[in-house]
């Protein structure tokens, strides 16, 4: 008799709490979606370059060419698409070749996997002119690029004394 009272508590415990015990669910899932975005960000050094066109050694030679504060730095961060690389151009603010002279830009440092630099002095051009290709997504972090600027004179005869203000604009481009 106290088995079958036993077992009518417990039927009746069970009944009272829900019937069947059941185990606690521990675990739960959530959805979580990321957003990469694409991001060109460039950063430059404002040195100014001194650029100096004097007498040359000896008369009916060319001009001597004597470039100060020469110390230019660039870095960038680029996230792309898949599959698209971007550029680092070098443009002038004016058409230097009617003043008889040539601006070039030299890229060099460039950090593996950050694209691919020109490897020689490029002739800078209003119309703009690529210092790297192939720039894919990368960052150059504290391995900044430097930027060598030359100057020659194409053209003696379109010199003129006095100063000839420049403004070199670096875009990083699709």
């Amino acid at each position: 008799m106290k088995k079958m009272l036993a077992a009518v508590a417990i039927l009746m415990l069970a009944v009272m709490t829900g019937g069947v015990a059941q185990a606690a669910d521990n675990t739960a899932t959530q959805n979580v979606t990321i957003t990469v975005k694409e991001v060109a960000k460039l950063k430059a050094t404002s040195v100014t370059v001194g650029i100096t066109i004097d007498a040359p050694t000896t008369a009916g030679e060319d001009p001597s060419v004597t470039i100060t504060d020469n110390n230019n730095t660039c870095g960038y961060t680029s996230i792309v698409v898949s599959g698209q690389t971007r550029k680092l151009t070098g443009s002038t603010d004016s058409d230097l070749s009617t003043k008889g002279i040539s601006l070039t830009l030299l890229p060099e440092g460039v950090p593996d996997g950050c694209g691919t630099a020109s490897g020689t002095a490029v002739t800078l051009t209003t119309s703009g002119a690529d210092l790297i290709t192939a720039i894919g997504s990368c960052k150059t972090g504290n391995k900044n690029i430097t930027l060598t600027y030359g100057l020659t004179v194409s053209d003696i005869t379109k010199l003129t004394a006095g100063s000839v203000p420049v403004t070199v604009t670096l875009t990083l481009t699709d």
